[in-house]
């Protein structure tokens, strides 16, 4: 290039290069603006419980008398209580070992058009202890001398008994027992004609309650 003259690639690249930054520094801003926005969102959708549905926030929590819907039956936990020995209803502790009976009086009504054996999948029989939840309970008519097979039949209220035998200081006096209750959904069978399934889902609720402590139990197995 001889003395005097203008490079005009120079001239140019100057303005080229100052848009292409201010390009880079606008998409920057928007960048960070819309993540702030969006975490924003994220934050009020969460504390207002927007996010419940999809991402699960566990079974629903219950009290001692609330009225449960699941798997086509109404349940109520009316009474929890604990004691040296409960006769009558299938459940014996070892006291040389310092066992004893954790006992869950439930109100259920089957609001399915067929009698269910509590037995069922999702039915009384499947409700857990949350810290045992591989130990089934027995399950008993709460009545006297009736120690029959638990049916319920539709639309009939029956008063039920659960029971656990327990380790003397499983049950900790003021802590909280935590009782997950099932839920389930009924199917036709694919391989019998006419037959239906319980198919279990996850669980309707956990029941917390402070248990009563009986001391030695009732002569008549009563609560």
């Amino acid at each position: 290039m001889n003395v005097g003259e203008i490079d005009a690639s120079d001239d140019d690249a100057a303005p080229a290069g100052a848009a292409v930054r201010r390009r880079l520094s606008r998409g920057w801003i928007i960048t960070i603006a819309t993540t702030a926005v969006l975490g924003l969102c994220v934050g009020v959708i969460a504390a207002t419980g927007g996010f419940r549905s999809v991402a699960g926030t566990g079974p629903a929590a219950y009290r001692l008398g609330d009225e449960i819907s699941s798997a086509e039956a109404t349940l109520v936990v009316e009474r929890v209580a604990v004691m040296d020995e409960l006769w009558g209803y299938g459940s014996s502790p070892d006291d040389t070992k310092g066992e004893r009976v954790l006992a869950v009086l439930v109100d259920v009504t089957n609001l399915d058009d067929e009698p269910r054996l509590a037995s069922s999948s999702g039915s009384l029989a499947d409700i857990r202890l949350q810290h045992r939840p591989d130990d089934r309970p027995t399950v008993s008519i709460y009545a006297d001398d009736d120690f029959s097979v638990v049916t319920l039949q539709p639309d009939v209220p029956a008063r039920v008994l659960l029971t656990w035998v327990v380790e003397e200081d499983e049950i900790v006096d003021g802590d909280p027992v935590r009782l997950v209750i099932p839920d389930a959904e009924k199917n036709d069978s694919t391989i019998f004609s006419g037959e239906t399934l319980w198919n279990p889902l996850d669980p309707a609720g956990v029941v917390s309650v402070r248990p009563e402590d009986l001391g030695p139990g009732s002569e008549d197995g009563r609560l």
